[in-house]
């Protein structure tokens, strides 16, 4: 897409907001920005009130910081984000965002740090609250000890679906209030696949897994639709993301992350019985179910670059 030079370049997502009318902005919008120093784009989310920067061009001039907050500020985003390597963390932190979580693998034989700060807020609240951080703390114990018990679990894998099955089903479950996932475009040029999770006897659909990869850095960002209820959809849900799991590997992914409310204790269970590990906490990642939540990153390195089996 061709960008105006000193000027920002709107580019719609193809997925468009579901609603009678037809002014409104799309859930998800790519924005383009370059001048003589800067060139990145953002993807703001409206359903999430986050944005992503993806940067084409290293370094932070204050244009960029400037464009990146008046974007912000008009669209009323609580969150925004960027995914960078190690040497851009500084630069970043100079800017006012702060380094919260890391993804091993990201970039297949390196790792991403994951960059952040709160729109409109000050600096005492860009990292989580006391009482937030007690409560992951209390979790991840309880967590832990609540995973050890889970062994294999057999006849449960996710299938293969498709936008047309499961964005409908996606819809409904925002609309109710009900939806972990937004199964919306987080990255450029990505892979994006849907999975179904069936009960073993009555093949009915439970669940839905969202997965958006890359394959030539080896990276695939996972999302579950609904939090599990009680423990045979916990069961369900941690064999269907062991499953999701082995089948990235297959195809030659490396890693695989996902986000999730750190003030869950079934989603922490959920994520430690699959595999994954905590390796940041992202303060109001993402406005899920009506307000703000801070969210752990969950990271699952399933193999080291070159095809050996994850550690």
């Amino acid at each position: 897409m061709s960008v105006r030079r000193g000027a920002a370049a709107r580019k719609p997502a193809k997925q468009s907001r579901s609603t009678d009318a037809e002014h409104s902005p799309p859930w998800v919008e790519e924005i383009h920005f370059r001048n003589e120093g800067a060139f990145f784009c953002l993807i703001i989310n409206r359903r999430l009130k986050t944005i992503r920067v993806v940067d084409f061009r290293a370094g932070v001039l204050p244009a960029k910081r400037q464009f990146i907050r008046a974007v912000a500020e008009r669209e009323s985003i609580e969150k925004v984000i960027t995914i960078v390597e190690r040497d851009e963390v500084s630069s970043w932190s100079r800017s006012g965002f702060q380094r919260e979580a890391s993804i091993p693998g990201f970039y297949k034989r390196s790792d991403a740090y994951l960059c952040g700060f709160l729109a409109g807020a000050g600096a005492a609240a860009q990292r989580p609250s006391e009482s937030s951080l007690k409560q992951l703390e209390k979790n991840m114990a309880t967590a832990r000890k609540n995973a050890k018990k889970i062994g294999d679990i057999e006849g449960i894998t996710p299938e293969k679906s498709s936008a047309e099955e499961v964005l409908p089903q996606r819809d409904r479950a925002w609309e109710e209030g009900l939806a972990l996932g937004a199964f919306d475009p987080w990255g450029r040029g990505t892979d994006r696949e849907y999975w179904a999770l069936h009960a073993p006897k009555t093949q009915r659909a439970t669940n839905y897994f969202y997965t958006e990869s890359q394959e030539w850095f080896g990276h695939a960002f996972v999302e579950l639709l609904y939090p599990p209820e009680g423990a045979e959809q916990l069961e369900g849900s941690i064999a269907g993301l062991r499953g999701l799991g082995d089948l990235l590997k297959a195809r030659g992914l490396v890693s695989a992350f996902a986000f999730a409310p750190g003030d869950d204790l079934t989603l922490c269970t959920l994520f430690l019985a699959a595999g994954f590990r905590k390796t940041g906490f992202i303060a109001r990642g993402a406005t899920l179910q009506g307000r703000a939540r801070d969210l752990i990153v969950w990271t699952r390195k399933l193999a080291t670059f070159g095809g050996d089996d994850e550690p």
